[in-house]
């Protein structure tokens, strides 16, 4: 059996107070299962968070980008680069270096170069990565004789990672 049960995002721990921006997975925007307000702060600024910025603005919206390190950080610097320039060229505010404080009733609190900025928004959009699922591989492991796990249920990564993975495992069995 093969286990590929994949993963869900991460979730902030933060309180979010009554009647202030609606907080939302990334994936969900992506997958047009939720609806954003004209002004979006997106949280997150790999790959996910920069895609969904830009899928954003490109609808026009007012959008937000921030990122505790480094814009794009661990990511494949020329895809990086492709990104940052399309949100720069459709008008995306980012803001590197500025880790999430607070969300406030109007929007969203960050720590910009020793201040706190605050940035208004109708809609947070959490782009903050994924934990793997993998509470099933004990138990299937119990109940067949061989048991592979692959994908991000073992070690969040790309699609193509997985491909490969989904590859070796089936020229294996």
């Amino acid at each position: 059996m093969v286990v590929a049960t994949g993963a869900v995002p991460n979730n902030l721990n933060i309180h979010v107070p009554v009647g202030g921006p609606s907080v939302v997975q990334a994936n969900d925007v992506i997958a047009g299962r939720v609806a954003v307000g004209q002004r979006v702060v997106v949280v997150g600024g790999r790959y996910v968070g920069m895609e969904v910025a830009d899928l954003l603005a490109e609808e026009g919206k007012h959008v937000s980008l921030i990122e505790a390190v480094e814009l794009g950080w661990g990511t494949i610097l020329g895809l990086k680069a492709v990104l940052r320039n399309r949100l720069v060229e459709k008008g995306v505010y980012i803001y590197p270096h500025s880790p999430l404080m607070r969300i406030t009733k109007t929007g969203v609190d960050v720590a910009n170069n020793g201040a706190i900025l605050h940035l208004k928004a109708d809609t947070v959009v959490l782009a903050i990565g994924t934990r793997p699922v993998n509470h099933l591989l004990e138990e299937i492991k119990n109940l067949v004789p061989e048991a592979y796990a692959i994908g991000d249920c073992t070690e969040i990564g790309d699609a193509m990672e997985a491909i490969n993975q989904g590859a070796e495992i089936g020229r294996l069995i």
